[in-house]
């Protein structure tokens, strides 16, 4: 065996997957360009700076008008530093097959790529998409619009930049599984509402009762049974909520 060193020359053009078969992937060669060329023997090194790229990704779950859950995957990965000496991010935004979010046309149904960018100081300067327009394709309604809350331009209450290891702190979102409604959990407030309690944990107005005033009261007719009657002395009825234009409260 032939243990001297050699001169290689080395082209990366594409990608063999598991199955053997040969796919092109541009992220892949744009990433491995800079090994590109003849490595001679000796102390030569050689390196793609696209390597050393910072990345960072988080899952957020999403729900659907059905209430099933659907994972939402935003993976950041770092890409220049701009003029000002800020830096701005590549956001790669995915959701799972076969649910789409990518209405353009072009690329992956699933996929939406997008930016973030911040100022010298490590504050968000922007971000960009906004909002998802969310299809799940599941037999939930389509076109649900998701809106992404990453932070205000300027301050440092969302996405920051720091000096430091890329980190989860915190996130929150607003949507929730289905439910079915608690029997035994029905309350009724001073202003009519009817509260149902499910067991997602939720609560909702479920109906509102309506309450009826006159513009005098002692001009209605007592009929008896706590019933009252209107006259011409009373004047008609007002149908509204309780608690406003003059009706009392509901005690329950």
């Amino acid at each position: 065996l032939d243990f001297t060193a050699h001169n290689m020359s080395f082209n990366i053009t594409s990608y063999t997957d598991s199955q053997g078969k040969v796919s092109t992937n541009d992220a892949f060669t744009k990433i491995f360009k800079g090994l590109d060329g003849v490595f001679p023997a000796g102390n030569q090194v050689k390196q793609s700076e696209l390597l050393k790229l910072s990345s960072f990704s988080a899952g957020l779950e999403i729900y659907d008008s059905l209430g099933s859950k659907h994972t939402l995957e935003v993976q950041f990965v770092k890409q220049s530093t701009t003029q000002d000496g800020g830096n701005e991010w590549q956001m790669i935004i995915r959701v799972p097959e076969p649910a789409e979010i990518n209405t353009t046309g072009e690329g992956p149904s699933n996929i939406v790529v997008g930016t973030a960018r911040f100022n010298n100081d490590g504050s968000l300067s922007s971000y960009s998409p906004r909002t998802l327009n969310f299809s799940p394709n599941n037999g939930a309604a389509p076109n649900q619009q998701i809106k992404l809350s990453f932070g205000t331009s300027g301050a440092n209450d969302g996405l920051v930049s720091s000096n430091s290891a890329s980190a989860l702190t915190s996130q929150a979102t607003d949507g929730y599984p289905s439910g079915n409604l608690k029997p035994d959990a029905i309350r009724v407030d001073d202003k009519g509402n009817i509260l149902g309690e499910f067991t997602n944990g939720k609560t909702f107005a479920v109906a509102k009762m309506a309450m009826a005033s006159v513009a005098n009261n002692s001009g209605l007719e007592e009929i008896g049974g706590n019933l009252f009657k209107v006259t011409a002395n009373s004047g008609n009825i007002v149908v509204g909520e309780a608690g406003t234009g003059g009706r009392g409260d509901m005690k329950t």
